[in-house]
């Protein structure tokens, strides 16, 4: 009897220690899974529904977006600013180029000279592709020691105030004249020159300068019309541009501007009288005078009738060489042209000068010597237009 209690006395002893022990298992796998995820039913609620953590979790999502914002924005940067880089480092190779494919003579040369025109830039060697040392202004004295003929231009090696020494073209400078300015000043009072509003094409028409000189005129007669108005209205030569067998295929200025006027990414170059005199005659009905083929005393006329000119000359204001130019087949036929075109409207003359509002420059009155400016324009076959 007694051995029976005591084996159901160990019986439940057993059975009572292992239930506390998958008790003890049981509340430390819960205390673990605890440690894991320390939010509680509260804290939850907290974290999903309350304002404060909302507004945070936006502006913090907001600022994430701004962020990649700026990491999308400074990769374009530099990105445009390698194309920036890779365009200036192919026109510094071009330019490099045209200059050892340049071939001239230097010959000893004795003279004095003087800068003819408002300013004159001087050059490391004798052409445009060489890179510019300064600018000089009107009357600076130049003392010529050699010059060189570079594809029928004549450039002076000169040196000029304390000893510095440059290149310029002989098409903008004239003999030395200590009294030049004092005569200047003296003729003056002679000379005729009207104010007219100035106009500038750029930014908006790096090639615009033919409507833009047209939208100064008009308003010198009274009608503001807007240069982009203009540009949109003039008429147009659709004939797109492509390259045959080494020749040019392109529009007939004359019958419409020719290629893209708002970019020189794209092709194009300019518009002759016909078209400008036919816009003009839109908003001065009648009042158009085509002076185009006559000569420039018919230009200096209307000067002096108080009404200024609008005329297209090359855009160096002097005679350009033949190499500049190049013949283009046209549904009009073949058309000779020049890139160094360039449109102004004429509003004074004196004995030696001519004046003009320049778009392209934004001067008012700029003064260039008169048989150089009448050589340029003679090129272009005297194309003039002004009003009465």
């Amino acid at each position: 009897m007694n051995r029976f209690f005591v084996i159901v006395f160990i019986f439940l002893f057993i059975l009572l220690t292992g239930c506390n022990t998958a008790k003890q298992a049981d509340e430390r796998t819960l205390a673990g899974k605890q440690t894991e995820n320390p939010l509680t039913a509260g804290q939850l609620m907290t974290k999903s529904e309350s304002p404060a953590a909302k507004q945070t979790d936006l502006l913090r999502m907001k600022s994430q977006e701004k962020e990649s914002s700026k990491e999308v924005e400074s990769a374009a940067a530099k990105q445009k600013d390698n194309k920036n880089n890779q365009q200036k480092e192919a026109a510094k190779k071009e330019k490099q180029q045209q200059i050892q494919q340049l071939s001239f003579n230097l010959t000893e040369h004795k003279d004095t000279k003087q800068i003819a025109v408002q300013a004159a830039n001087i050059r490391k060697g004798p052409h445009t592709s060489y890179s510019k040392i300064t600018t000089l202004k009107r009357y600076t004295k130049l003392d010529v020691f050699e010059k060189a003929k570079v594809e029928d231009i004549t450039w002076y090696h000169v040196k000029f105030g304390d000893q510095n020494k440059g290149w310029i073209s002989s098409n903008i400078v004239e003999d030395y004249d200590p009294q030049a300015k004092q005569k200047a000043r003296e003729k003056q009072s002679d000379r005729k020159l009207l104010s007219a509003p100035l106009v500038s094409q750029m930014p908006e028409l790096p090639r615009g300068c033919e409507v833009t000189t047209l939208s100064m005129m008009l308003a010198h007669a009274g009608v503001n019309v807007d240069k982009m108005t203009l540009a949109k209205e003039v008429r147009k030569d659709p004939t797109p541009f492509s390259k045959k067998n080494g020749q040019v295929h392109f529009g007939h200025p004359n019958n419409g501007f020719v290629g893209n006027m708002y970019t020189f990414d794209k092709p194009g170059l300019g518009v002759f009288h016909d078209p400008i005199a036919d816009l003009g005659e839109k908003y001065l009905p009648g009042r158009i005078v085509d002076l185009t083929g006559n000569s420039f005393d018919r230009v200096l006329n209307q000067i002096d009738k108080g009404k200024p000119v609008w005329v297209l000359t090359t855009s160096w204001f002097s005679y350009v060489p033949e190499s500049y130019w190049e013949t283009w087949n046209t549904p009009s036929g073949k058309v000779k042209v020049t890139y160094k075109m360039h449109s102004v409207l004429i509003t004074g003359y004196d004995d030696h000068y001519v004046y003009f509002n320049d778009p392209l420059a934004n001067m008012k009155n700029r003064k260039v010597a008169k048989d150089k400016f009448i050589a340029g324009w003679n090129q272009f076959g005297n194309q003039a237009i002004s009003y009465k």
